[in-house]
């Protein structure tokens, strides 16, 4: 009798759901949102972007003391109710959840194209100077666009060349343990100039002086999270694994990357959709907290 009544209840919770999502779908599709074009990176802020309509399926289940799974199920028959209502062509992708993990699910009717999900991470475009070795073409990024002081404005490693005018250029020099800027050594030896492998752009590591020039063959590329792969029409989950939970999400389509950060409260959700001409709209809402 007790296991009817809450099953009873918990179908009272979906039916009102159901009927707060009607009404969330018709508000959300009437909203003129921010436009992302390719090769833009754009920081959108959880729950700045909508009013309170679309804040309401998130309320409800948050004021209804839903466990994560029934809010699973309550964002699934949302994401299903809004792909039924926007009934034409489109590329469309939800990602919801909270800090403990991620779901996302993807469309694609206009185009197939590929797209991924990074937890934890920045959106950004590396350029070289930015502090990091971040590209395949860097040997070094110290921060700064000067040359002659170990890794070049194009973030390249440095050679000793010695700049001795006299005609007897005497290269032993190189090797007396003493840095001797005015004959071209970056560093000798030992003596570095200060320089490690964490000032020249890696993460870690050991670096050495050969040659009188830097050799950061040792020295350890950050790290950066990795970008999985979303299946097209499955549901995904990402774990956060770490104890700190999640705090940015970021979603890669195509080549632009999508940057969403919780500021306000655990659960959320977020939606990218092209339509036809090529535009990509994005709406986000947060639960906000009572």
């Amino acid at each position: 009798m007790n296991k009817k009544k809450v099953m009873d209840k918990n179908g009272q919770f979906f039916l009102i759901g159901a009927i707060v999502i009607i009404v969330v779908i018709v508000s959300i599709v009437t909203i003129s949102n921010y436009t992302q074009k390719k090769d833009i990176v754009k920081l959108y802020d959880l729950g700045q972007e909508l009013g309170i309509e679309s804040q309401q399926v998130l309320d409800y289940g948050t004021y209804s003391q839903l466990d994560d799974a029934q809010m699973k199920v309550l964002m699934q028959n949302f994401i299903q109710n809004y792909v039924n209502y926007v009934k034409e062509e489109k590329n469309i992708y939800f990602v919801y959840g909270n800090k403990n993990e991620v779901n996302a699910i993807g469309y694609q009717q206009l185009s197939s194209e590929p797209v991924c999900i990074k937890l934890n991470a920045e959106a950004k475009s590396p350029v070289c100077g930015d502090g990091i070795v971040n590209q395949n073409s860097e040997e070094c990024d110290d921060g700064n666009s000067d040359s002659l002081d170990g890794c070049s404005s194009e973030c390249k490693l440095e050679k000793y060349n010695a700049y001795s005018s006299s005609e007897e250029n005497d290269n032993n020099k190189c090797g007396d343990g003493i840095i001797d800027k005015s004959d071209g050594e970056y560093c000798d030896t030992k003596e570095l100039n200060l320089k490690t492998c964490i000032s020249l752009g890696f993460a870690s590591g050991t670096l050495k002086c050969v040659d009188c020039g830097f050799d950061a063959t040792n020295c350890i590329k950050p790290e950066e999270p990795e970008c999985v792969s979303l299946t097209i029409g499955e549901t995904q989950t990402f774990p956060a694994g770490t104890s700190e939970g999640i705090s940015t999400v970021v979603i890669r389509i195509d080549v632009t990357e999508y940057q969403f950060r919780l500021k306000e409260g655990e659960n959320f959700y977020f939606i990218i959709w092209q339509k036809i001409g090529g535009e990509k709209h994005v709406v986000t809402s947060e639960e906000t907290q009572p």
